[in-house]
């Protein structure tokens, strides 16, 4: 069944986690507004049928009456959002199972009536069930749609010509629902990748194409998050390019964009796929090591240096660096600041070298 999802299922899982919450609560919007209708459709229902057999439509009032408040109830309890999201999917597929059942029961056996059940059930399935997100819900929607109607037929034991009808109309909606929702989440799909990759964007520094201050630090402080809950290590580096502005004063700031791209490319290269790396501004650098104790981060930081030394600039680049491991108790800012302490005494010393935080 993975069809009806079309590139949904492509996604990796957090993401796709995050897709079917977005699309999940919008459909939550839209079932409650088609259940608060509902008691308005029966109500001018009734005033129709009471104009046309009053007797009739006293008979069917109680039944058309309780439809009204389940439907109500169910669209104040999936509203409230109070109910788990398996819940507010059962109660969305028993509030359509009710719809249904209400439309058997309100049919009388002529064939213009069995006809506009037709048609409704039909107009049911294009709108219900592009609002459905997983597969099983989907088959429960289908279920309590079509149930009914056969249900119905085999009653009022119609012949096969209007059996033929039935189930033509009906599988056409389906049908058409079905296409309808793999459309649209091919939209939701499409609309959160944009949005996805916007924040991506603002989060980055254009120059370089690391991350920069804002982006550093909301993708920092997840990893510290997850670092800490886990109980492993965690270790920082604090870089500042040395005599850098003499580039730009000697040979153009052109040639120090291409020189700090090329540091940049550099640095990302030889850092970790799980370490996070960012530009602060000017010249500084920043570098979360998930995983790494102190002693390790000293010298993944120094084969950092050399590597950056053999960076094709019009003169040799190197950079001065504190590192240091964050303590227990520490928060992410106080370590930087410990870190930034240990680069400003390395820049003291004579630049070029590494120095390990107090």
């Amino acid at each position: 069944m993975g069809w009806l999802n079309g590139r949904v299922d492509d996604l990796a899982l957090e993401q796709r986690k995050e897709l079917i919450a977005q699309q999940r609560a919008q459909s939550r919007r839209y079932l409650v507004i088609l259940f608060l209708a509902m008691p308005l459709l029966l109500l001018i229902g009734a005033i129709g049928e009471l104009l046309r057999d009053a007797p009739y439509a006293w008979r069917l009032l109680p039944w058309r009456i309780a439809l009204a408040l389940a439907s109500a109830g169910l669209a104040a309890a999936i509203r409230r959002g109070r109910v788990s999201d398996g819940v507010s999917a059962g109660l969305a597929v028993l509030g359509i199972g009710l719809i249904s059942v209400g439309l058997v029961l309100d049919t009388r056996a002529g064939p213009a009536h069995l006809g506009l059940v037709q048609v409704v059930v039909m107009l049911l399935a294009m709108m219900v069930l592009p609002l459905t997100i997983r597969v099983r819900s989907t088959i429960g929607m289908v279920a309590v749609l079509v149930l009914p109607l056969l249900c119905l037929l085999a009653w009022r034991q119609q012949t096969p010509a209007a059996w033929w009808s039935a189930l033509a109309m009906v599988a056409l909606g389906v049908a058409a629902g079905l296409l309808l929702r793999r459309e649209r989440l091919q939209i939701a799909l499409e609309l959160f990748q944009l949005r996805r990759q916007l924040e991506l964007r603002a989060d980055l520094d254009m120059l370089t194409g690391l991350f920069n201050r804002e982006g550093w630090f909301r993708s920092a402080r997840e990893v510290f998050t997850l670092t800490r809950n886990a109980r492993r290590p965690l270790s920082l580096a604090y870089l500042d390019l040395d005599h850098f502005k003499q580039i730009n004063d000697d040979f153009g700031h052109a040639a120090g964009d291409v020189a700090l791209a090329a540091v940049a490319d550099t640095m990302r290269r030889h850092s970790r796929r799980q370490d996070v790396l960012g530009r602060l501004g000017g010249e500084e650098f920043v570098l979360l090591m998930p995983g790494v104790n102190e002693q390790a981060a000293v010298q993944l930081v120094q084969a950092l240096c050399e590597a950056v030394r053999r960076v094709p600039a019009p003169r040799t680049i190197t950079f001065s660096a504190g590192v240091c491991q964050v303590r227990i108790t520490e928060t992410l800012e106080a370590a930087m600041r410990r870190a930034d302490q240990a680069l400003l005494q390395a820049k003291r010393e004579g630049r070029g070298r590494v120095l390990r935080a107090r």
